[in-house]
């Protein structure tokens, strides 16, 4: 009955595992989703601006 019980607790020690593991590459998804969320917006505002200054120009010539 021993060695039913060891290998119980090896099957929940590798579950334990695999789902650290799985948790710590979510959060390492989220925080890379995080860092290009930022990075695009980061880029909207110029892109904006410059949408900005061309609605103006087009607008000025008609």
């Amino acid at each position: 009955m021993v060695g039913g019980a060891n290998q119980m607790q090896e099957c929940i020690s590798r579950i334990e595992t695999t789902l650290k593991n799985l948790v710590g590459e979510t959060s390492k998804v989220q925080n890379n989703g995080k860092s290009i969320f930022f990075s695009l917006l980061a880029r909207l505002d110029p892109l904006e601006k410059r949408n900005g200054e061309l609605v103006a120009q087009v607008e000025g010539m008609a």
